[in-house]
């Protein structure tokens, strides 16, 4: 028997048959829930960690977590399945730019790796998804009940939908609209070089136009995080990245969704050449960073406060927080040489700053 009184300070594990407390561990103050017992390990969740005991095996105080998985913070209880622990959680800056409102996320209970991040698709309430979160976890019939402070919702299983998609396209492998729908679950799994391979196979297969405006979508996010995380592999993308980042404004148009599509276009323009920058930093080619944080610094108008990327909850003038990342660069550059042509650059910049204002 697991206990946890509502007014101790421990995790007990206790033999039903004698009473005898086989071992115990303290709770911590990040500590928020035990999860379950899932393939003879103890799951206990916190603030920003999942954490793995084994159920038997030593007695006595402070048991020792076997492993210990971090992760952004939970939103509601999760729930044990297959060897693994899915837990609901929301990241820092959710909704913004490619993050999802909304997440879950798989942690394999024997090693603790965390095995898969699903994100939540865009809907139309996606600001009180990231507010609140999916909430508690429920398992049944082969789908995910999902209850919040706000809402009860129903998803088919992530593994499930995939089964079903592959049966459909062994029957017709060059199924546009079927590739497209795998590459949205792939997408969903993180599996991002899987997901880019059928969509790339769903436009060679002719995708009616109504679903191309979904597929631009979806190449967009894909091809963000996998610049955002991987850039040497994401880099052979960067020219249909630049121009998935324009969104095209017609002249039938409401005049309020030109304003957004305008609005969205800087969005994306401006964490494309933050991401690039970043990139081209990471690469040792500094002189072409410069050039975009340079540019970056020069988008907005004036002194007009912008979200900053990756700064979630943060909003500056963009020349004010490009100038702090040059700065940055200019510090950590090891080699002599490209810290002095970097310095040359910036007071070049700043010599035609001011002959601009004269």
């Amino acid at each position: 028997l697991l206990m946890t009184a509502y007014d101790s300070d421990k995790l007990e594990c206790i033999d039903l048959r004698t009473g005898k407390v086989y071992w115990e561990v303290p709770r911590l103050g990040e500590d928020l829930y035990v999860g379950g017992v899932v393939n003879d390990r103890v799951i206990v969740v916190g603030q920003n960690y999942v954490k793995g005991y084994l159920l038997a095996g030593e007695e006595g105080k402070n048991k020792q977590p076997v492993w210990t998985a971090n992760i952004p913070t939970p939103t509601g209880h999760g729930v044990g399945g297959k060897g693994v622990y899915y837990v609901p959680v929301r990241q820092e800056n959710a909704g913004r730019d490619t993050v999802p409102p909304a997440e879950i996320w798989a942690v394999n209970v024997e090693t603790g790796a965390v095995t898969s991040k699903t994100g939540a698709r865009k809907r139309n309430d996606n600001n009180e998804l990231a507010k609140y979160g999916i909430g508690n976890l429920v398992f049944q019939d082969g789908m995910v009940f999902a209850q919040s402070a706000w809402e009860l919702a129903c998803y088919p299983q992530l593994e499930q939908k995939k089964n079903e998609m592959n049966k459909l396209l062994a029957a017709n492998p060059k199924d546009p609209v079927g590739l497209l729908a795998r590459g949205e679950l792939l997408l969903d799994d993180g599996k991002l070089k899987d997901a880019i391979a059928d969509f790339k196979d769903s436009q060679k297969n002719n995708l009616p136009p109504e679903k191309q405006p979904l597929l631009r979508e979806k190449l967009y996010i894909a091809y963000t995080e996998m610049i955002r995380n991987d850039f040497a592999a994401g880099e052979v993308y960067l020219p249909e990245y630049e121009t998935l980042c324009e969104l095209a404004i017609e002249d039938g148009m409401d005049p309020i969704e030109k304003q957004n599509r305008r609005d969205e276009t800087e969005r994306r323009r401006r964490l494309s050449l933050y991401l690039l920058a970043r990139g081209r930093e990471s690469q040792g080619r500094l002189g072409e960073a410069f050039d975009k944080y340079l540019a970056l610094a020069n988008l907005g108008e004036g002194k007009t406060l912008l979200d900053m990327p990756d700064e979630p909850n943060v909003r500056m003038r963009p020349d004010v927080w490009a100038r702090g990342r040059i700065e940055s660069m200019i510090r950590k550059a090891n080699n002599p040489e490209a810290r002095k042509s970097l310095e040359e650059r910036v007071g070049q910049e700043w010599n035609r700053s001011r002959a601009g204002k004269t």
